[in-house]
């Protein structure tokens, strides 16, 4: 039997320690803000690799350092966690630092795995600990979001560097980016690098432009690698420069400049992110590859535009006022499905989804519990506290064991 998984985000609050006794063998754990579980439920996830204890204010040193298998971890705004463990987890390759008080220089150079770094808001870490670092091994991954400690040269001198992501109040100069040839991913925030710095770019597979104001179609069009872009609340870019390329996902999310006809063109694409859209797009029903389709908070996409789209796997509906069971029905290949503060689908709509693993329910009224018995392949399960509990979970396993059992007599 395959275990339900629920994800712990703050708002469970009526779920405890014991609904990790179903989470045992699990390896991502996420519990940010979560206010409940405590070092005792911790203790009982011994093959956990990623942890997210961003804003966790009851988790102690005590118990992550025996997390050893940890690879992944997410320290953001966290008071309690300290040099201590995370020397201890000597696996792990990628830190999310912000706002932590606690976590030095020493720290990180004991880590010798460490091969991605976020720093989101720390002047914890100095610049001097990460031109130390780039003189026995270099970053391959290095996110800078309102940090100034880092100079350019720093950043020049991890030369493996294949993804940077810059937040919008760091100053980055052309000089440096240009010498980054080896990137394949780049965010520019809002920062002031030329269209001719990001041309030379040509091994770049995926950029952020989101909120940017400088990039445009011009340099695009001669990034002939690239698979995915974000154009998220762009207004410079208006796609001409993206037909061609081997594009499979853009985001569009908040976007009113990157026009259907564009869109049409770019048949390989196989992630897209409407949400937010205001742009009618019959364009979608084109787009027959599509894998993942996010069309939350929008209403340019009807029924008749995605009930054909059977290779979908993932579909957003949050806020979705449009689709309904007729939209959803016939895509029997749906793995993911976010329903929650949707209004319009019913269980009609969701009952032949049998392939469904995970299922978005926050805030939403039309569908129970009861009415996932049927869709046994579910592994997570996300709701808000209004609507579940532990005792819930516990009688949808059950459940789902009942039926198995009627299902092999």
């Amino acid at each position: 039997m395959k275990q339900l998984i629920p994800k712990l985000y703050a708002r469970y609050r009526y779920w405890s320690n014991c609904i990790l006794r179903h989470c045992t063998d699990e390896k991502i754990i996420p519990l940010q803000s979560n206010d409940v579980i405590t070092n005792y439920g911790i203790s009982l996830l011994r093959n956990v690799t990623v942890l997210n204890l961003s804003h966790n204010k009851l988790i102690t040193d005590d118990a992550v350092a025996r997390l050893t298998s940890v690879t992944h971890l997410n320290l953001f705004n966290n008071k309690l966690i300290t040099n201590k463990s995370v020397v201890a987890l000597s696996l792990t390759r990628k830190l999310i630092l912000g706002m932590t008080h606690n976590i030095s220089d020493s720290a990180i150079l004991k880590l010798p795995r460490l091969d991605k770094l976020v720093l989101n808001r720390d002047l914890n870490i100095t610049d001097e600990c990460l031109l130390e670092m780039s003189k026995t091994r270099s970053l391959t991954g290095l996110k800078l979001i309102i940090n100034k400690n880092i100079k350019n040269s720093t950043i020049c001198s991890h030369t493996n560097l294949t993804s940077l992501k810059l937040g919008n109040d760091t100053i980055i100069t052309d000089d440096c980016v240009s010498k980054l040839t080896g990137l394949l991913k780049l965010e520019l925030g809002t920062s002031k690098i030329c269209n001719g710095t990001v041309a030379l770019l040509t091994s770049l597979t995926s950029i952020n432009l989101r909120d940017n104001y400088m990039i445009t179609d011009e340099s695009l069009s001669k990034l002939r690698n690239l698979t995915s872009i974000d154009l998220s609340h762009n207004r410079v870019v208006h796609g001409p420069g993206l037909i061609g390329l081997p594009l499979k996902n853009i985001n569009l999310n908040g976007n009113y400049t990157v026009l259907d006809d564009v869109l049409m063109q770019i048949t390989s694409l196989e992630i897209l992110n409407l949400r937010n859209n205001l742009i009618h797009r019959g364009s979608v029903k084109l787009l027959t590859n599509l894998t993942h389709l996010d069309l939350s908070n929008t209403e340019t996409v009807e029924n008749d535009k995605i009930y054909h789209l059977t290779k979908l796997a993932t579909l957003k509906l949050s806020e979705n006022s449009e689709i309904t069971d007729a939209g959803i029905c016939l895509l029997t290949n749906l793995t993911d499905l976010d329903l929650s503060k949707n209004w319009q689908i019913t269980y009609e709509g969701i009952s032949l989804l049998t392939n469904l693993t995970t299922i978005n329910l926050n805030y939403n009224n039309n569908i129970t519990m009861c009415d996932l018995v049927y869709l046994s392949q579910l592994e997570i399960i996300e709701n808000d506290e209004a609507f579940i509990h532990d005792q819930e979970i516990d009688d949808l396993i059950s459940g789902f064991e009942e039926k198995r059992l009627l299902d092999g007599l």
